[in-house]
């Protein structure tokens, strides 16, 4: 029997604003929200339902080895959940398959080279990384992923602490080898990857470590193997003899982000090799359970799959690259990782510090507070201050615990690996662990009142960056990240703006926020409005609360006041503004001192959702209907009169796809394309949301028209969602036109 293997390492880096806890809009990943929706929607979604078999549809999940990382997880548990559902569910599934055993294996909860860690953080890596397999998949887990295969003895160390059995490797990350009745000899960068190997650890455990063939996982992910299931099968047959293991390791994403309609190939492939009766699909722990290793091997500790160096890609200008940008230089690698360690270290001693006053056991209390990432309920927090609190705690010594412990949680994600990876520090990965980093200063500051921004931004000005208008490390620190840094007060006045434009609940919640809007008084002058009211706001990541009144403005801009609740006499300048109007309220406050936050400070979803109500005013329809008189003409038209036109095309644009006048919004966006435009991401969204709609009513005809209208911004765009539809649809009842409409959607597709 030969034995075949394919193991999808599937990761993005995490995104989500560290102060809002939620992925913000990326106009890289147009026409979707973000990146993390994008290649959902291009490859974790279409793995997850692959084939329809039995009425039912079946995971390429199931027939593979597979990770994902936590912290994707997270998301896909958040925002699709059908997806997540299904990978769960493929797992238990496999079980059956594999002799008892799970095709998903475990990941460190965040993406860091582990090597480059230090001790404490690589245990509490790994240990929430299991726990949070644990909580997901109902099982221990048997294997572990490591980041980048990047591995030193310790980290071996650590993985065996925690149970798990085996890791997958590439060949020349073997130092020497010991088959059964030889002696040790060099491998020279090259090993027998057909075969399990048994890594015996200093502390007398071991390690089981499976190869992946380098050349064929490199012909699968960069060589273009991916893009024909069958040749890939029938690579994968001939290259392995009978007692064999061929195991191929890629990025996940290879099937069908890197590979459009590789998802499809993929079961293609699963398909031809479960068909032929001298093959059998494995996957590690199951093979390791009957071909126990008879050869035994010794690591080259420090190196990883992706740097020809080891791991010095995570720490200083090796000569790796994306290859994108060849005269550029990342000498700037070294003083982010110098800067990064240096804040580590003193937030290390912080947190030990301070929290040993109220904890029994600091770190062992940092490892359990995966329990409370999972889980913020009041009653797991009682209990997890119950296990580990010295004493009974205050409410507000139990906020400077978990202020010290999201403070380690940011430490810790600071150092993920993407931020190192590419090429310039001005990449959107380096920016996102510079706000982790700054997201971990703001709480230490909070907790000790130690200012540790000025040393760190000196550090990082050693940091050049490539492009002459982002200067260094500490001019994008200043100039990028410090506008997302955000506190209570900066929360409630985006709540206090977006009062001006829309409705709210008496309470809600706000990304990681919970506000209650306790009282407020809403009164209009000369076609000004004010509201002006007080709301309680909570952090559900750190717990702090806070009561604050506020006052909101609309006249010729929009404005808002933030103050301790009882501060001001809200009555007193409720009348102040009926009888002396909007001027006479942004003076008082202007002579009083007061903080005044403007729509500049909004967060990025609450501009677009402002930007996205004044499409829907009056006035731009109006303003449509004067432009309709003028010619568009591409030179020589006046910048703002284009910048209205566009407003105007894209509130009729909006105003059509609500309604579903199909032949507006078509006529709509070609004109849109004809002025060098494209809808924004707002638009495209409600088009997906109104597909989501069509597809629950069944509505096939309008589907099919809402599917030709997104396939004219960019073609392919939720394919998934619509062909699971359809094909079910097909299996279970459907007659006449709306068959053949069903036919012709199944048949449009990219793939």
């Amino acid at each position: 029997m030969k034995y075949i293997c394919i193991h999808g390492h599937f990761y993005q880096p995490p995104r989500e604003n560290p102060w809002l806890e939620e992925v913000e809009t990326q106009t890289s990943a147009y026409p979707y929200h973000d990146w993390n929706d994008k290649i959902n929607s291009e490859c974790y979604a279409p793995n997850a339902f692959a084939r329809f078999i039995d009425g039912d549809f079946v995971s390429n999940y199931e027939f593979m080895s597979f990770d994902f990382g936590p912290t994707l997880l997270n998301w896909l548990e958040r925002h699709s959940p059908e997806v997540y559902a299904k990978i769960l569910s493929a797992d238990g599934k496999s079980q059956k398959r594999f002799s008892g055993h799970g095709s998903a294996i475990a990941h460190p909860y965040f993406h860091v080279i582990l090597p480059l860690a230090n001790d404490l953080d690589k245990r509490t890596i790994v240990a929430w990384g299991v726990r949070d397999f644990e909580r997901r998949f109902g099982r221990k887990p048997e294997g572990m992923w490591l980041p980048e295969m990047a591995v030193d003895l310790k980290t071996l160390e650590i993985l065996a602490d925690f149970g798990i059995n085996f890791t997958i490797l590439s060949p020349h990350q073997a130092k020497r080898v010991k088959y059964a009745g030889k002696g040790w000899q060099e491998t020279g960068g090259r090993i027998n990857p057909r075969i399990p190997y048994v890594c015996r650890l200093p502390s007398g455990r071991e390690m089981f470590i499976l190869f992946r063939d380098d050349v064929i996982s490199n012909d699968v992910a960069f060589g273009g193997l991916a893009k024909n299931g069958q040749e890939l099968a029938k690579r994968l047959e001939n290259s392995v003899s009978d007692s064999e293991i061929v195991l191929v390791a890629v990025d996940g994403e290879t099937f069908g982000h890197h590979t459009p309609c590789g998802s499809r190939e993929l079961s293609k492939c699963i398909e031809v090799l479960s068909g032929k009766d001298n093959v059998q699909l494995t996957i590690p722990a199951e093979y390791l359970e009957h071909n126990p290793p008879r050869a035994e091997v010794e690591i080259r500790e420090n190196t990883s799959w992706s740097c020809f160096h080891g791991v010095e890609r995570w720490r200083r200008n090796c000569g790796c690259n994306t290859g994108m940008h060849p005269n550029w230089s990342q000498e700037w690698r070294e003083p982010l990782r110098k800067a990064m360690e240096w804040l580590n270290r003193h937030l290390i001693e912080i947190y030990e510090c301070f929290s040993s006053e109220y904890l029994k056991d600091s770190w062992a209390a940092r490892d359990d507070y995966i329990e409370i990432l999972a889980d913020r309920s009041p009653e797991n927090i009682e209990k997890f201050f119950s296990k580990h609190a010295r004493r009974r705690l205050t409410q507000e010594e139990k906020i400077k615990v978990t202020l010290l412990l999201e403070m380690e949680r940011q430490a810790m994600q600071m150092f993920t690996s993407c931020g190192w990876f590419f090429d310039d520090i001005s990449d959107i990965s380096s920016i996102q662990i510079l706000s982790q980093a700054s997201r971990a200063m703001q709480l230490a500051r909070q907790v000790t009142g130690i200012y540790l921004e000025g040393s760190f931004l000196e550090i990082l000005k050693e940091a050049r960056s490539n492009i002459s208008q982002f200067g260094n490390g500490s001019m994008i620190y200043r100039n990028v990240v410090l506008p997302l840094k955000t506190d209570l007060k900066r929360v409630a006045a985006n709540f206090a703006l977006s009062f001006l434009q829309s409705e709210y609940p008496n309470s809600f919640k706000f990304y990681v926020y919970r506000i209650e809007n306790k009282l407020h008084n809403d009164v209009q002058k000369d076609g000004h409005r004010l509201v002006a009211g007080r709301m309680k706001i909570s952090s559900e990541a750190t717990l702090e609360q806070e009561e604050l009144d506020f006052v909101a403005l609309r006249s010729n801009t929009m404005l808002a006041w933030i103050s301790k609740a009882g501060s001001w006499n809200l009555d007193g300048i409720l009348e102040l503004f009926l009888e002396n109007g909007a001027g006479a309220v942004i003076s008082y406050f202007r002579r009083s001192g007061e903080r005044e936050h403007t729509i500049s400070e909004l967060f990025d979803e609450e501009r677009r959702e402002m930007f996205t109500r004044l499409l829907d005013s009056e006035l731009l329809m109006e303003l449509r209907k004067s432009l309709m008189r003028l010619k568009f003409v591409e030179q020589g038209f006046l910048s703002g009169v284009r910048l209205l036109w566009l407003l105007a095309l894209l509130s009729e644009l909006r105003g059509a796809v609500e309604k579903l006048d199909f032949e507006k919004a078509r006529s709509t966006l070609l004109e849109l394309r004809q002025a060098g435009f494209e809808p924004c991401i707002e638009q495209v969204s409600l088009m997906r949301q109104k597909l989501r709609e069509l597809i629950a009513s069944s509505d096939v005809e309008k589907l099919e028209k809402m599917i030709d209208l997104l396939d004219m911004v960019r073609p392919g765009v939720d394919e998934w969602l619509v062909r699971t539809f359809a094909i079910r649809k097909l299996h279970t009842g459907s007659s006449g036109k709306e068959t053949e409409i069903l036919r012709r959607i199944l048949g449009g597709g990219i793939c």
